[in-house]
């Protein structure tokens, strides 16, 4: 005869669950990382105090410590001065001179410890457009014109330098002014047409 088997039913509200060995090994494999992570905050935990016991307290560090933390933090401040800087100067001429078109063939550079701003005569006519640069620094100027070794040329030199003067005075600009002619053999015609204005550093009289 057949063995009769009883039948359970389940309550219908509650869910009907499948045992799947399976899924319940692979429940358990990812709670492993926590107790490996467990065991290595142990360790170190450990390690560290073992450390601080091991180890010699200074108390004489420690007091100085604690007292410097309550102490102002001296901070050392520089002045800075305007005109002091010529790469700085140099940056603020480059760039009024990007942006007026009418300036566009000015080349400002350095060169040793001043800095030179080379015009023509036509550019003359637009030098109020930078001018106002110079009248707000300390800094002395220096204007140089070119002309050929003639006596004539020599007094032509300081006259042209004379009136560039003049259109820095007009402008503001209220410092000494030096103007000064360089005399050019044959063949450096070139810079015949060329006047210099020369920023100097602050230190040089």
């Amino acid at each position: 005869m057949r063995s009769k088997k009883s039948i359970h039913f389940t309550d219908p509200e509650e869910p009907l669950r499948i045992f799947n060995p399976q899924e319940e090994n692979n429940s358990q494999d990812r709670l492993d990382w926590r107790l490996t992570l467990a065991d290595l905050l142990a360790l170190l935990i450990t390690f560290f105090t073992m450390l601080f016991a091991m180890s010699d307290f200074d108390m004489n560090s420690f007091s100085k410590l604690s007292s410097a933390k309550n102490k102002p933090v001296a901070i050392e401040q520089k002045t800075l001065i305007a005109g002091e800087s010529l790469p700085y100067i140099l940056t603020i001429i480059s760039s009024r001179i990007a942006e007026n078109p009418e300036l566009s063939n000015l080349s400002p550079y350095i060169s040793d410890d001043r800095l030179i701003l080379s015009l023509t005569a036509d550019d003359l006519s637009h030098l109020h457009k930078i001018a106002a640069i110079f009248t707000n620094l300390p800094n002395r100027i220096e204007i140089i014109t070119y002309q050929p070794a003639k006596v004539s040329s020599f007094r032509a030199g300081l006259k042209k330098a004379a009136d560039v003067q003049e259109i820095f005075t007009s402008l503001g600009y209220d410092k000494p002014i030096s103007i000064k002619t360089a005399v050019l053999s044959g063949k450096n015609n070139k810079y015949l047409t060329k006047i210099d204005v020369i920023v100097l550093p602050l230190h040089e009289d």
